[in-house]
């Protein structure tokens, strides 16, 4: 029975080894950072990130005053900024958001980020700034912009910011850039005509790293608030080297020397000598009509040289797949094939008992 017992361990450690040789789920990448909005006292603040990764799961923090506060912790209702979230903070279903309900001016400079994990793989996002105004002033649009942006140095480097307006809110727009990547180093760019309007044309750029800002400008009756877009990190690489495809050597067709025909030469024949007397001959003047015969062989005018197709034909996903881990499926099969044999080992061996 022993034996039995560590034979099936033995297959159970076959059958995890296999399976560990499967790859791990790959972080995609953050999508929608969060963005550094501005809102009125009292209101509802949201601040939301994404990730393209389907299985990516998120946990927010918020900073203030340098101390880091994890929303998960139990204690976090012990924090000193929750007073400033009146009506209550929270985090969205899927977790992409969290809100301050009814936020008040003691969170401003604070921060928020969030930590993205998917797999064994974990990202933070870029803290983005909260700012309150005074109540009455616009509530922020909805800000979207690209997280990260790459280019090559022969292409022309294009940035946009598009926002979903509030009724009744007029909208100006300046773009900004910062040396450092950090909203606190963000300097107005003033030397393009395009950096008052919602998309910025920089043209094309040597190779290097670029951070750009966009802020949006609301203006009600009441006033005026600023909300900053979050930080667009612009790559810019040289393009990848064009492959110019080889000609095949043509070859060039050699002149056959053509024998021209001798001319014919004159054989004397005995001839008899002609007489006056007419002789009568058969009419053979007439055109005689010969079949005309297909030959069996095409000739080489007729001929056409059709390209073999020497490529393999495309393999499905399925065929890739199996190729791939043909292996691992044997290894778990053959052991998994060994846990019914110990199996059936110890039932016979108890029966005989």
């Amino acid at each position: 029975m022993k034996k039995v017992r560590l034979i099936a361990i033995i297959a159970c450690l076959i059958v995890a080894a296999a399976f560990t040789m499967m790859p791990l789920t790959v972080f995609g990448e953050i999508t929608t950072q969060p963005q550094n909005y501005t809102y009125p006292e009292y209101s509802v603040a949201i601040y939301s990130c994404d990730c393209d990764s389907e299985d990516a799961t998120y946990r927010w923090f918020v900073r203030y005053d340098g101390v880091i506060y994890d929303l998960e912790a139990p204690n976090i209702m012990d924090a000193p900024w929750v007073a400033f979230a009146e009506s209550g903070f929270g985090v969205s279903p899927n977790g992409k958001e969290i809100f301050f309900d009814g936020i008040l001016s003691g969170l401003s400079g604070a921060t928020v980020f969030c930590a993205v994990k998917s797999g064994t793989e974990e990202v933070a996002t870029q803290e983005a700034y909260i700012s309150v105004c005074e109540q009455g002033l616009p509530m922020p649009p909805t800000i979207r912009v690209a997280a990260y942006d790459s280019f090559y140095t022969d292409e022309d480097v294009i940035l946009n910011c598009v926002i979903t307006p509030n009724e009744g809110v007029e909208y100006s727009y300046n773009w900004c850039e910062t040396s450092n990547g950090t909203l606190p180093g963000i300097k107005a760019i003033t030397y393009n005509d395009t950096a008052r309007t919602d998309q910025l044309v920089l043209g094309k750029l040597p190779e290097g790293t670029y951070h750009y800002c966009c802020s949006v400008e609301a203006k009600n009756s009441k006033g005026t608030a600023i909300s900053y877009s979050s930080i667009i990190t612009v790559t810019v690489s040289e393009p990848p080297p064009t492959e110019v495809p080889t000609e095949a050597p043509t070859e060039t067709p050699t002149e056959v020397p053509t024998e021209t025909p001798a001319p014919p030469t004159e054989k004397p024949t005995d001839e008899p000598e002609k007489t006056d007397a007419p002789t009568e001959t058969p009419d053979n003047t007439a055109p005689q009509e010969t079949p005309d015969q297909e030959s069996s062989t095409p000739s080489s005018a007729d001929a056409t040289d059709m390209p073999l197709n020497t490529e393999a034909p495309e393999k499905s996903d399925f065929e890739q797949f199996f190729e791939k881990y043909a292996l691992v499926f044997v290894i778990a099969a053959a052991a998994l094939l060994a846990v019914v044999v110990a199996l059936a080992v110890a039932l016979t061996a108890k029966k005989k008992k």
